[in-house]
């Protein structure tokens, strides 16, 4: 799966992407390894990659948790894993505006 971002990037949250801003859709390589990515959410200023796999990776501002990572980063420019979910099967991703969802394969939601 090729991926596109546009938009601001003022909290990196266009993942590596060099420019402050992307007015048309920009390619960006892979960020997730051999992982094979099939979803994407964008909250206000964090993103999630959903991978066929069932991991979940996140990247742009965390100052509020919301990237999942187990600190307050204040901007992650690089995809990274959130580990705390490894041992479910993840199947759906949504960001929101300062938080994230994940719903695994059993229906149980996590929040954070």
């Amino acid at each position: 799966m090729s991926l596109y971002v546009w938009g601001s990037n003022r909290s990196k949250q266009l993942n590596n992407l060099k420019e402050l801003h992307s007015y048309a859709p920009a390619y960006i390589p892979s960020t997730v390894g051999d992982n094979v990515p099939i979803a994407v959410s964008s909250g206000e200023s964090h993103s999630l990659v959903l991978c066929e796999s069932g991991d979940i990776y996140s990247f742009g501002r965390g100052r509020e948790g919301q990237l999942g990572h187990a600190d307050f980063e204040a901007d992650c420019c690089e995809a990274k894993l959130v580990s705390g979910l490894s041992d479910e099967t993840i199947i759906d991703v949504t960001a929101g505006s300062l938080s994230s969802y994940a719903v695994s394969s059993t229906g149980n939601v996590y929040p954070w």
